[in-house]
């Protein structure tokens, strides 16, 4: 067993609230600046957010997670997150009050084979009633195999995740569910890796332009190693 604390992360939930999901290979870095759609009920919040920056309401996050295994065969774990925001306005960003479960586990067989998956569910919100408030509770699951044969690894994943609008408000509608499923294949040389992915997306979000958000992916890759 284990646990922590962290900072700066009084926004998780921006993106998923008023973005929606998204599947990708951005890595946000501090103090960076990722933009926001229009936000018609909400005029003090600013066309952007950060996702790790300064801290907004001086409350410290709290995680904790507990592991057992089987050494080099099984892995089953459980993880809670809670940033514990207190849903204020700070410097034209809001202190979202976001809390998420984590269950994972892998099971690695003797013959090149890995099964994984992972279930996360959550909560998140911020502002309070009567005004424009956003309270949402969200889901997502993925289930992936993956076989290596010499210098070979194929890969496939399906994954579905989705949001429930709880606030009941006008201002904003965050109910969204959706669909991806994913294959991969890499090729190993001794200090180059080269790999091909293509990803597959089929959702839906009642207060986006175009309620279909269908989209896909073909990533190629070539990894020199040091």
């Amino acid at each position: 067993m284990a646990g922590g604390a962290f900072r700066g992360n009084d926004t998780m939930g921006t993106l998923l609230g008023w973005h929606g999901w998204s599947i990708g290979n951005h890595l946000a870095v501090y103090d960076e600046v990722l933009p926001l759609p229009p936000l018609q009920f909400f005029p003090d919040q600013r066309s952007g957010t950060q996702s790790i920056g300064r801290d907004l309401d001086g409350r410290t996050g709290v995680t904790a997670r507990a592991r057992v295994s089987l050494p080099e065969r099984a892995t089953l774990q459980l993880a809670r997150i809670d940033n514990r925001g207190d849903r204020e306005l700070y410097r034209g960003e809001y202190s979202w009050q976001t809390k998420l479960n984590l269950l994972s586990g892998e099971i690695d067989g003797q013959h090149g084979t890995t099964l994984a998956s992972e279930y996360g569910w959550g909560t998140t919100g911020m502002g309070f009633a009567p005004r424009a408030f956003v309270q949402l509770d969200y889901y997502a699951a993925y289930a992936l195999v993956s076989q290596k044969f010499g210098r070979n690894r194929l890969s496939a994943r399906i994954e579905v995740f989705g949001t429930k609008d709880r606030d009941r408000s006008f201002a904003e509608i965050n109910t969204e569910s959706g669909r991806a499923w994913t294959f991969a294949y890499f090729y190993e040389l001794r200090s180059i890796r080269l790999g091909a992915e293509f990803a597959n997306v089929s959702a839906a979000r009642v207060s986006a332009p175009d309620p279909n958000t269908d989209g896909r992916t073909l990533t190629l890759e070539a990894r020199y190693r040091f």
